[in-house]
């Protein structure tokens, strides 16, 4: 972070701080990736046509990318160049493995010129008028950090199809590390009553899962204390302390929205050293029994704009695909199971991507 820009280099203070309980990242273990693209694409390769749409659309395109990393319009209807470059980078993802011919050329492409520009390594300042006084360094970073998702199952494909192409992959790991050593060393305040509990765990899930397709070690640590932060959130029993009783119109919401991306984070966490994501619990619940407690919740009051066939935003339930592989004989898994054997089209996580392409378990 530029200093001239005023603002204070505080992640080593919100790093070391959060962090009370568990044992870490054990870096002697080996790390198993999230995905394995080529077993996964023909495994998909494998259905027919009919039900391999069940999982992944079959589309591409070339992501729009820039050096800086700007936001425009109102906070809830923001547009961000690193979440638009982000979402069209899971859609070409999501192409490749529903088998859809240029996905891998556009992913290639994408990657290549990300990083000879160093895409959205200038991270632009923003102040939301509707919200006077906020960290203007919140949302940029947040955004920014939660394009390394994309970055990172886009990684993952260019390992498969282009594994001698070593000055590529160098290039794309030097820039998504410059990317998150942008989004940990700059100020992001989120105060309030929340905590940006949302916005923290979805940086988590992006540093999680690049570290997992690249071998980060100190990225998935810092992954893992971020994790910890959302943790907090869950009280006893799986409540959610913060939006359930801090916000009480809003459960589906943002509860929702941090269950989701917490879930995904603790998937690349378990998978890269960290062996007890499943069982820590800071605010006095873990993400096993919150999991299970707002998807009760949700059954019961079954909110049209949650449990409808499709959905991509804040409000997804795709984290239900996840939850149910992970824990298969969880007696929510079974609800979730048989609701989503129901849903004939593909599951999307909020700035997650393409869930049910990648993680649904086939057959």
């Amino acid at each position: 972070m530029n200093p001239k820009t005023g603002f204070g280099l505080l992640a080593a203070v919100l790093l070391a701080g959060c962090v009370t309980t568990g044992k870490g990242v054990d870096k002697a273990a080996p790390i198993v990736p999230v995905i394995d693209p080529g077993a996964r694409k023909a495994a998909l390769a494998e259905l027919p046509p009919g039900e391999r749409s069940r999982y992944c659309r079959a589309a591409a395109r070339f992501a729009s990318l820039d050096v800086e990393a700007r936001i425009s319009g109102p906070v809830r209807y923001q547009h961000s160049t690193a979440q638009m470059a982000g979402n069209a980078i899971l859609e070409t993802v999501e192409g490749w493995y529903a088998g859809h011919p240029s996905a891998a050329g556009y992913l290639r492409d994408t990657l290549e010129e990300g990083a000879r520009i160093g895409a959205f390594t200038k991270i632009l300042p923003y102040s939301p008028p509707e919200y006077p006084g906020y960290n203007p360094m919140n949302e940029p970073i947040y955004q920014v950090g939660n394009f390394m998702l994309a970055l990172a199952h886009g990684y993952a494909i260019l390992k498969e199809e282009y594994p001698r192409d070593t000055e590529l992959l160098a290039a794309v790991r030097r820039w998504g590390d410059r990317l998150f050593e942008l989004t940990s060393n700059a100020s992001d305040t989120f105060g309030g009553r929340a905590k940006g509990v949302d916005r923290r765990v979805l940086i988590g899930q992006g540093w999680a899962h690049w570290g997992n397709a690249t071998g980060n070690r100190k990225v998935l640590t810092a992954a893992y204390r971020y994790y910890i932060r959302a943790l907090d959130s869950i009280g006893s029993g799986g409540k959610d302390r913060i939006w359930r009783y801090v916000f009480p119109s809003r459960v589906p919401y943002y509860m929702n929205m941090t269950y989701g991306a917490a879930t995904a984070t603790a998937y690349a966490l378990s998978r890269s050293g960290a062996g007890d994501v499943y069982e820590l619990a800071p605010g006095g619940g873990t993400l096993v029994e919150g999991t299970a407690f707002l998807w009760n919740l949700l059954l019961e009051k079954q909110p049209s704009e949650l449990m409808n066939a499709r959905s991509h935003g804040t409000r997804s339930v795709a984290w239900t695909e996840l939850f149910a592989r992970e824990f298969p004989d969880h007696p929510a898994a079974g609800k979730m199971d048989a609701w989503l054997a129901g849903k004939w089209t593909p599951r999307y996580g909020y700035n997650g991507g393409p869930t049910t392409c990648l993680f649904r378990r086939i057959g």
